[in-house]
């Protein structure tokens, strides 16, 4: 948010609804954790929307970033790496809310563990490949 113009009201309106996201996020994590839950399958569905909807409002805001070609070439290439591994985990997080993937199952030590929950541990291994990335791209060509 640092790097946005905060005075225009259309981003001041999408934080807001990050904000809402962000804040109903732990609820959903609870209920998905409790043991047994009759519900898990619905609120991880639930789960997978509300976080991949934030990874999506978070590409709009770092695109909104890339629209101020006033920034330094090198912040917007860091914003344009950003955007990337944001969308392609708001995919994967939509993705996942498809129902068949809470019906595929992996063993883990003979605790079926739902395919969905897999998906959602790639997004955590994105950032550390954009981080490599980027320190790619600022290698001098040969």
């Amino acid at each position: 948010m640092s790097e946005l113009q905060s005075e225009k009201g259309s981003l001041v309106n999408i934080n807001i609804l990050l904000l809402f996201l962000v804040s109903i996020e732990p609820f959903l994590f609870n209920e998905l954790i409790q043991p047994a839950s009759a519900i898990a399958e619905n609120v991880s569905i639930l789960y997978a929307l509300d976080l991949g909807a934030l990874f999506v409002i978070q590409a709009f805001l770092a695109n909104a970033v890339l629209a101020d070609k006033n920034k330094p070439e090198e912040l917007l290439r860091t914003y344009r790496f950003r955007r990337g591994t944001l969308l392609i985990s708001s995919i994967i997080f939509f993705i996942s809310a498809v129902p068949i993937f809470w019906v595929w199952t992996i063993n883990v030590n003979g605790l079926p563990i739902p395919f969905r929950i897999i998906l959602w541990l790639i997004p955590l291994l994105l950032p550390s490949i954009r981080r490599l990335m980027e320190r790619r791209s600022k290698l001098p060509k040969l």
